[in-house]
């Protein structure tokens, strides 16, 4: 990719992509992602975008608060993207250019984003080693924090491994060359299924601090090296997932192996048409929350083999079959919790938005409630009773937390303010008076100039490029005072500055990057405190989900 007479911005682009040579690149210019050369050629036929060019040079865009919608055609589309943001806001005095970086690759396996999900479905990444006697896999769900590893060595033909990705139906594949090879041999792998290769593991077990030692992997070290294997790749595409995610080993031969043609002729959780709508999955679910209808799916692809485990389930949907009451009141409670699973995991990684904590605040108000059904219908699922008072003082914790810090309906940006409540940091208060009354005071200056000057029509107006500005339509322009600076000509009207309103206006924007730098602080260390007591948050997740599919299993019996 090598190019020469390009200028600055051009370099560093085409330096950027020379870094990811295998993405589609977005690279950041104002409010649009910018694409060139080969690669706005491509993109512009493949999204319907229309081709300009750049000093000769091919280029296409897309609007970055609409790039969602252009990812998700390109991820079904095979491709993988690279979001090139500017990273700085000290300019180069040799280049002008500010500092650009990728701060995120995403592919099919690493979505993290509600607007590029299903809620109903998981997604998963998976790595794979195989070895002559067998294989090994690491799957994550990274919008959850689920991870899990599995090592076989008696299935030299892979059909256990072939039944296990049938279970979890992956979105991409990570596995060096020979063994995707091997892959597409012994095993059917579906069409859409992305496949990336990588390097083979190199022999280093370095663990991270918060992984189980190594000695504690015994003679799984295939299985572990497919976890290491799987969080280099992720620690490309997002670094903050390393503080997140911990492995553990998963049994699955404690459950029963169902191969791939018997998950789609039985039509568990796809119909023959291929969507859900038809099968198993979507016959049984009635259930009210995300985290519940995707444990009915992981229940549905692995069904128990343990006779006493089966009938802890069996006794629970007898429970609430026999219990009318439980079951309503349950279902009301359930239907005012959001995807705590995803939530927690933006949380963790620093990715959340104001509405992500408003959504987790409206969950956990439900932990009393729910903690108070336990006491009258506990006997039912008396396990997760116990779970949840084990849980009960942090969860509390955070929902008051949450509660005090948290507007009652926050933007979806912090940038757009007042995410932070009202009486919760008093400095912050402070500045939202200065500005309330400051712009009081911009009314104020606006209607003495109007008795002034004589100038009826006279409004006072702001843009980003000018700031503030007296505005007089060009018949009173004879009324215009000597002291007034002209800044903007408009085709019937001028606009015009003053000594006062300029100071006024220092002291209004001034207290609104306070404003926005203070809210923003704030925001994340409520996100810190929360990203601390994450496990407890997973284990009022799954309390959840197992909760609510016991309710829906419980209505699916009753209706027979």
């Amino acid at each position: 990719m090598q190019k020469t007479g390009l200028t600055p911005l051009m370099k560093q682009y085409f330096d950027t992509r020379a870094k990811y040579p295998d993405i589609v690149l977005f690279f950041r210019l104002g409010d649009f992602y910018e694409m060139f050369d080969d690669q706005a050629r491509e993109i512009s036929a493949l999204l319907g975008l229309t081709l300009t060019a750049r000093n000769g040079m091919p280029m296409c865009g897309i609007p970055y608060h609409a790039a969602n919608n252009y990812i998700v055609r390109l991820l079904n589309a095979g491709k993988k993207i690279g979001i090139c943001e500017q990273t700085s806001a000290v300019m180069d005095k040799n280049t002008k250019l500010f500092e650009r970086k990728v701060i995120r690759v995403i592919t099919p396996g690493t979505l993290m984003e509600d607007t590029l999900l299903d809620a109903n479905q998981s997604n998963y990444l998976v790595s794979i080693i195989t070895s002559p006697a067998g294989w090994a896999m690491a799957c994550v769900e990274v919008s959850t924090g689920e991870f899990w590893v599995n090592q076989n060595d008696k299935d030299a033909s892979l059909t256990n491994l072939a039944a296990a990705l049938a279970a979890v139906n992956p979105s991409e594949i990570i596995a060096d060359k020979d063994t995707l090879l091997q892959l597409k041999t012994k095993i059917v792998l579906p069409s859409n299924l992305t496949l990336t290769e990588q390097p083979a593991f190199d022999g280093d077990y370095t663990l991270p601090e918060n992984w189980p030692a190594l000695g504690a992997w015994g003679n799984k070290r295939n299985a572990l090296a497919c976890a290491l294997l799987i969080m280099r790749y992720l620690n490309v595409t997002e670094p903050s997932f390393k503080r997140v995610l911990i492995p553990s080993y998963r049994e699955l031969k404690d459950c029963l192996q169902i191969d791939e043609n018997a998950v789609a002729s039985l039509e568990l959780v796809k119909s023959q048409e291929g969507g859900r709508k038809g099968s198993l999955w979507a016959l049984l679910d009635k259930t009210k929350t995300a985290v519940g209808s995707r444990k009915l799916k992981e229940w549905i692809l692995h069904p128990l083999m343990d006779p006493a485990d089966i009938s802890e389930r069996q006794n629970a949907v007898e429970g609430f079959v026999n219990n009318q009451s439980a079951l309503a009141d349950l279902s009301a409670l359930l239907e005012n919790i959001s995807d705590i699973e995803r939530i927690m995991t933006r949380t963790a990684t620093g990715t959340a938005s104001p509405r992500d904590m408003s959504g987790l605040r409206n969950s956990l108000l439900n932990v009393d409630p729910i903690a108070r059904w336990f006491e009258e219908y506990g006997q039912i699922v008396p396990r997760l009773a116990a779970s949840l008072k084990e849980h009960l003082p942090v969860l509390r914790d955070m929902a008051r937390v949450l509660y005090d810090a948290i507007s009652e309906n926050p933007p979806l940006k912090i940038s757009d303010g007042h995410v932070i409540r009202q009486g919760y940091n008093a400095e912050l208060d402070e500045l939202r008076s200065l500005k309330a009354n400051s712009n009081k005071c911009m009314e104020e200056i606006c209607a003495r100039e109007r008795e002034k000057t004589g100038i009826t029509t006279l409004k006072v107006g702001y843009t980003s490029v000018f700031g503030y500005y007296f505005e007089v339509t060009k018949s009173h322009i004879a009324k215009v005072p000597y002291n007034y600076v002209r800044k903007q000509t408009l085709v019937n009207a001028e606009r015009f500055i003053t000594e006062e309103l300029k100071q006024l206006e220092d002291k209004i924007l001034n207290a609104e990057q306070k404003i926005i730098r203070l809210e923003s602080s704030l925001f994340d260390e409520v996100r810190k405190t929360l990203a601390a007591q994450i496990n407890h948050l997973k284990a009022f997740a799954h309390i959840v989900s197992e909760l609510d599919v016991y309710m829906s299993l419980a209505l699916d019996a009753m209706k027979g």
